[in-house]
């Protein structure tokens, strides 16, 4: 795939909104790894499916996600985004507190055959953090109620 390809792999998975759509981008064995000092470590495409769509969506149902740049050299796509919602349900037990939060990120995306198979992520203060003064839990240690999930 070309540079400019590689990059419009990128901006289609930040713009995906569903996990169906997610999988045209990720591959299978997709992993990912978390920022120095996180307690997250690797994770899984059903990791980064689970966050978004269960952990985050929940709590905060108008987030959205503006790619701000993105840049390419070989099959390395590296991209920063700005992601800012605002806090109308319970998120990870904190009740709604009607604040619209932003944060940053970066990540650099790994490409090969039309898939992104590895990232590597740099985040700002997480909306759990910015509510709470700690880090959110990792994710494997979260259960969603389904009807926080609507």
């Amino acid at each position: 795939m070309s540079l400019d390809e590689n990059k419009d792999l990128v901006r289609r998975a930040v713009a995906a909104d569903s996990p169906e759509e997610m999988d045209k981008y990720y591959a299978r064995d997709y992993v990912g790894h978390a920022s120095e000092g996180s307690e997250q470590g690797d994770y899984t495409l059903a990791d980064v499916k689970k966050e978004w769509f269960e952990v985050i969506k929940s709590g905060f149902p108008d987030v959205t996600i503006r790619l701000e740049s993105i840049v390419a050299e070989g099959d390395l796509v590296a991209s920063r985004v700005v992601v800012t919602g605002t806090h109308t349900r319970e998120y990870l037990g904190v009740p709604a507190t009607g604040k619209t939060l932003r944060t940053s990120a970066v990540s650099i995306d790994r490409i090969v055959r039309g898939k992104i198979v590895e990232s590597w992520g740099e985040g700002g203060k997480g909306f759990h953090e910015q509510l709470t003064g700690i880090r959110a839990p990792k994710l494997s240690d979260i259960s969603i109620p389904e009807s926080a999930k609507k």
